[in-house]
């Protein structure tokens, strides 16, 4: 039982290990979108920015994101103002160890979170 445990820990600790090598922010944060382009890719200059400028490339679209807010209300308030600087297509994404999910998984995870 004792061997398991360890196992089961080790595998933990390198799951873990691997997230912070990427430097993925672990747990739940919200980021804000600010686009999704098909024929625009900023990507080459993703490089030389840390990881609160971010690009991915998903269903066929270049999406960028600004942010790792641990809260809903901060990451809100920044989709707010953003949209006062004209980009008015931002809103907010939550991400779970560095992948993207839905609301309702957001809110799944801070539920088991809270138990």
């Amino acid at each position: 039982a004792l061997g398991r445990k360890y196992e089961k820990l080790e595998a933990a600790y390198q799951a873990q290990k691997n997230v912070n090598d990427k430097g993925i922010v672990p747990g739940l944060v919200y980021r804000v979108q600010v686009g999704a382009y098909v024929h625009f890719d900023m990507n080459q200059y993703l490089g030389d920015t840390d990881k609160s400028f971010e690009g991915e490339n998903q269903d066929g679209m270049n999406k960028y994101m600004m942010g790792n807010f641990r809260g809903m209300t901060n990451a809100e308030a920044f989709r707010d103002d953003i949209r006062k600087l004209g980009i008015k297509d931002a809103w907010v994404v939550p991400d779970i160890d560095g992948t993207r999910v839905t609301m309702d998984e957001a809110d799944a995870y801070l539920s088991k979170q809270g138990s």
